[in-house]
């Protein structure tokens, strides 16, 4: 009697085993294999999120600029300059160059048109000097990445185009784009920051399509992965085209 219910006992212990070494190592194994399978896959769809973080920046501040020159009656600057590097974005704010020196403060003041003479100048400086008329007020710049950032690893650009009437537009090394606060956008591109912002303010109204594209690129230039498309149109409004 003793030795069935011993025997039943064994068999018992025996059918609720769990698994061998050999059984979790095989386990182990293939999940290894399948995470390193898929680890290609999740790095490739965080560089492309990188690249529409920064599309959705540059959208942002080109709304931004919109907004803050009706609220605050000053004319906005959004400039781009793409130079030797990866590019960069600008926003900067319209005043009349006033100091708030004499009593009663005389200013700054903000300034409503886009095209008053010297309006613009120095902007690249980024900090105003004295004379100059205009805040700086919010940049990206993808030139200032450290050496070891995904950004420059993956050859992160922002690349300035403009519609020409042709297919694909044109690329250019600067553009500039400012509205004023009752909405009106002026537009120029050129080779360098100061002569796109000479081209706006000689321009009528734009009534054209501005864009940058925001992707990573490979050792030869060519774009890997999608491409984040910032697009602007007449009216200033951006928005966000992925191809």
């Amino acid at each position: 009697m003793k030795g069935s219910l011993a025997l039943r006992r064994t068999t018992r212990r025996r059918s609720r085993r769990g698994f061998t070494l050999i059984e979790l190592m095989v386990v182990v194994m293939l999940i290894a294999i399948l995470a390193a399978l898929a680890a290609p896959s999740l790095a490739t769809a965080r560089d492309d999120q990188l690249a529409f973080s920064y599309a959705r920046q540059v959208s942002e501040m080109v709304h931004n600029a919109r907004a803050r020159s009706a609220g605050r009656g000053a004319a906005h600057l959004v400039l781009y300059i793409r130079g030797a590097g990866r590019g960069e974005l600008h926003v900067f704010e319209a005043t009349d160059g006033l100091l708030a020196t004499s009593t009663p403060i005389a200013g700054p003041n903000p300034v409503s048109s886009c095209r008053a003479p010297n309006q613009w100048q120095n902007v690249t400086a980024l900090t105003p000097a004295a004379g100059d008329r205009w805040v700086h007020i919010e940049s990206l710049n993808l030139n200032n990445m450290s050496a070891a950032s995904v950004q420059v690893k993956q050859n992160m650009m922002m690349l300035g185009r403009v519609a020409t009437g042709t297919d694909p537009p044109a690329n250019v090394d600067a553009w500039a784009l400012c509205t004023t606060p009752n909405g009106t956008t002026y537009f120029g591109s050129d080779n360098s920051a100061a002569n796109a912002i000479a081209a706006m303010q000689s321009q009528p109204p734009f009534n054209g399509v501005a864009e940058l594209d925001i992707a990573r690129h490979d050792t030869g230039g060519l774009v890997v992965g999608l491409t984040r498309r910032v697009i602007i149109a007449s009216g200033g409004a951006p928005r966000i085209k992925s191809e």
